[in-house]
């Protein structure tokens, strides 16, 4: 099938800024596609764009003047590829951009058709990358196993959520999550059935933070998933039980920092005498067993057994604002963006 050219909107870097991004580190401009969509490949009109934290680090090594990839949700318009059809809702890895060509056999792109039986936005949250990483970071990173004693970090985001509901499915003695604001700890409980949450803005030092984690868990943690770092990691790592697992996702706390100006505790001591296991990951570091997570993650999306927040941001002209406010907890569980 050919299409005629059309005119698109897309977002390139204005300025890699120094500490937090805003809506002017993005720029909008107006863009043609091909007239003719070329050979086996796609033409997509985006529904829905993933913001994510860390798409900040990315920033800096993409550079100004440059487009950004985040996945997404669209709607095929134009197919030259036999096994896409006008109208088949994918998801893709792409610009952000309001239409776009795309080749199914890019590696980078990871163009596939999405399952009609789960929300659509549902696979730039929990049953895409943010659940993979969930998944495959408690599973296989931190060698969770039932009687564990679990501890969450930026456990109301969309990782985190995710994580706590897994932990108590797989027979975990105790999950804790931490949080910003009174709302979010008690929605964490009351909604995601974590068995106690911290407000990280309230108990906002490493000591406070450790008091109350010995308070809650006497004996200590045998798991850490950790998305923030911060003083709530610094807390941690002073009640770990021997041979604890920590599974280290992301870093929030510091991604608007330079990072010479970071300073953190030598955890060694604490590491060596408690044989800890302290090990960082990339969700892409299991593409190989992508399959594995739909397969015991899908249905119970399906089946309404993972609950999942989602913030929705619509409007195109909003993805920057969306992106920026990831770093003012504007949002809770994933923050994506409709479009159409």
């Amino acid at each position: 099938m050919s299409s005629a050219a059309s005119a698109t909107k897309r977002y390139l870097i204005a300025s890699v800024p120094k500490g937090e991004p805003s809506a002017d580190t993005f720029k909008l401009e107006d863009t043609n596609l091909p007239a003719e969509v070329p050979e086996g490949q796609v033409r997509v009109r985006a529904v829905y764009v993933s913001v994510d934290p860390y798409l900040r680090g990315l920033i800096g090594r993409i550079g100004a003047g440059k487009p950004i990839v985040s996945g997404q949700v669209a709607e095929v318009v134009a197919s030259k590829a036999a096994e896409y059809k006008q109208g088949d809702k994918v998801f893709f890895y792409g610009q952000w951009a309001t239409e776009q060509i795309v080749d199914p056999k890019s590696a980078d792109a990871k163009l596939k058709k999405i399952d009609p039986s789960l929300p659509p936005s549902a696979y730039l949250g929990v049953a895409g990358m943010p659940g993979a990483t969930a998944y495959f970071g408690l599973h296989e990173v931190a060698q969770f196993k039932k009687g564990d004693i679990v501890l969450v970090s930026g456990a109301a985001g969309a990782v985190g959520s995710l994580v706590g509901q897994l932990a108590k499915r797989g027979g975990a003695k105790l999950v804790v999550g931490t949080a910003g604001g009174p709302e979010k700890c008690k929605r964490l409980v009351e909604h995601f059935g974590f068995d106690a949450a911290i407000d990280y803005k309230k108990f906002d030092t490493e000591e406070k933070v450790t008091e109350e984690l010995k308070r809650l868990s006497p004996d200590g943690f045998d798991v850490y998933f950790d998305n923030t770092g911060g003083h709530v990691t610094d807390a941690l790592l002073n009640v770990v039980r021997k041979f604890a697992r920590l599974a280290i996702c992301g870093s929030i706390s510091v991604y608007n920092k330079d990072p010479r100006e970071v300073k953190v505790p030598s955890p060694y001591p604490k590491v060596i005498y408690s044989s800890t296991t302290i090990r960082g990951f990339l969700v892409f570091d299991y593409a190989a067993k992508w399959d594995e997570f739909e397969k015991n993650v899908h249905p119970l999306v399906r089946d309404g057994k993972l609950k999942f927040d989602e913030t929705v941001v619509e409007g195109f002209d909003k993805i920057p604002e969306a992106f920026a406010g990831l770093f003012h907890g504007k949002n809770t569980g994933k923050m994506v963006v409709k479009v159409a």
